[in-house]
């Protein structure tokens, strides 16, 4: 298997993994517009990873970076906030410790951010048309200085997993969440 989700695991799902990329979202769209109908992309580095109000996600080698994006046709929803506290509770369970949720789209681990996700949506007369999932994982990746104190790791707090163990955990959280919105 080259990449952290065999390409058989989700049946109907097209999985890419990328060494480098600029943003796992955007590759999803490009993918979209390809005519991709569900995609999910995983990369172990990016360049340009973003989050809320376009600001810089830091996502080096070590981490984990993961979009899932899919074309649809559901009513314009709130989904941040089911979605953020769907994978709090599916990361405390799996690591048998307590994560919080910041909202909108935050995860924390003993106070500080270990976790953020980004939805990027194609809106049409209020219906949503394309959704895609963005969602980064500080794993065992270094942390730069300036963001220390208000952010950590998985391995920072003691928990040993690897970045392809997370990216199956959101997918096997978030696939679930999709089907039921879609039917």
């Amino acid at each position: 298997m080259n990449g952290w989700i065999a390409p058989n695991s989700f049946p109907g799902w097209y999985v890419l993994h990328k060494v480098e990329t600029g943003s796992t979202n955007d590759d999803s769209a490009e993918l979209l517009d390809e005519g991709y109908e569900k995609v999910i992309v995983t990369a172990e580095v990016q360049h340009h990873g973003r989050g809320r109000k376009g600001n810089f996600w830091h996502s080096p080698k070590g981490g984990c970076w993961i979009s899932i994006g899919f074309n649809c046709n559901l009513p314009v929803m709130e989904l941040s906030t089911p979605l953020v506290e769907t994978l709090a509770i599916k990361f405390s369970n799996n690591f048998k410790t307590k994560f919080n949720v910041k909202q909108p789209n935050d995860i924390f681990l003993n106070g500080k951010k270990v976790l953020g996700l980004l939805i990027d949506t194609i809106i049409v007369d209020q219906t949503i048309k394309r959704l895609i999932l963005g969602v980064g994982v500080n794993v065992n990746n270094p942390l730069p200085e300036p963001i220390m104190d208000i952010a950590t790791s998985l391995k920072n707090e003691g928990i040993q997993t690897t970045p392809a163990e997370v990216a199956m955990l959101i997918c096997n959280s978030a696939l679930p969440f999709f089907k039921q919105l879609t039917g």
